[in-house]
């Protein structure tokens, strides 16, 4: 008989969950705090944390895990806990080099950041998430690099600022682009009394781009580097070794003296096991 309460919902099936116990078709509350403690009498006992039914998956209580940040390459990674249901994944790219001033549209520039990968086992394709670029010129900014085969998330990184050429004056470094993980890092200053000239500093924390150096007059001044890309995946029961590769960060431009630009962070995998 179907149930006219609105709290309710009949399911005439119920699969057996994935420990291989089942639980007795009936009526399940759903929606309402009030209608949950009105109704529970028609339910069988519950003695599991998820349930897997027709419609949807119901679950009780609070998800045991464990995370791992992997900052390292790893060719053979197999630390999470033996009964792990699933892997959730997070990669970073490593940050593109900031870039030193020049006196003309192509100068000294960093270099790119390197891919973050992931493979094996519940991975069709190998996950990639791209490093950060160095900027193409001496005065474009530094593009953030798209991630791919993330299943649930694929970002760029953040893009560096332009950089303008300052007829006349001196100028500060543009700053670096950044990652979901990481900052990039600032742009260089400079001091008029005495003329005094630094270079960018480095990205932060994971995929950050490095800053660009500050410029004398008449010189373009040092773009940042762009931020690493970012993937998220998940693998339902992991079996196995993974493969790991870190993506590096970009070295900076510090070529023909002057003020250089800032190095790019390394990326990483942050992975989160959940039993």
């Amino acid at each position: 008989m179907a149930s006219t309460n609105p709290f309710l919902t009949l399911y005439s099936t119920v699969q057996t969950n994935l420990v291989g116990s089942t639980i007795a078709t009936g009526y399940i509350p759903y929606v309402s705090t009030a209608g949950r403690q009105a109704y529970t009498s028609t339910l069988s006992t519950l003695t599991l944390s998820t349930l897997n039914v027709t419609s949807g998956i119901i679950t009780y209580g609070v998800p045991t895990f464990q995370s791992f940040l992997i900052t390292t390459t790893n060719t053979a990674w197999n630390a999470y806990p033996t009964g792990t249901r699933m892997l959730w994944i997070r990669l970073v790219g490593g940050g593109g080099g900031g870039t030193k001033y020049s006196s003309a549209a192509v100068g000294s520039v960093g270099s790119a950041g390197t891919a973050t990968t992931m493979s094996g086992s519940g991975i069709t394709s190998t996950l990639s998430a791209g490093g950060g670029a160095a900027p193409a010129t001496g005065y474009q900014n530094g593009v953030g690099q798209v991630s791919a085969n993330g299943n649930i998330i694929n970002l760029t990184g953040g893009y560096a600022q332009i950089s303008p050429f300052p007829t006349g004056y001196s100028a500060m470094g543009m700053n670096g682009g950044s990652s979901p993980l990481g900052a990039g890092g600032t742009g260089g200053m400079y001091y008029q009394d005495p003329s005094t000239y630094y270079g960018g500093t480095s990205g932060q924390n994971y995929g950050g781009g490095g800053g660009g150096g500050s410029a004398p007059p008449n010189n373009f001044p040092g773009a940042g580097g762009g931020g690493g890309g970012y993937v998220e995946h998940s693998i339902i029961n992991p079996t196995g070794n993974y493969n790991i590769s870190i993506g590096s960060g970009g070295p900076p431009a510090t070529n023909g003296g002057g003020s250089g630009g800032g190095s790019g962070a390394q990326g990483c995998a942050l992975i989160f096991a959940y039993l």
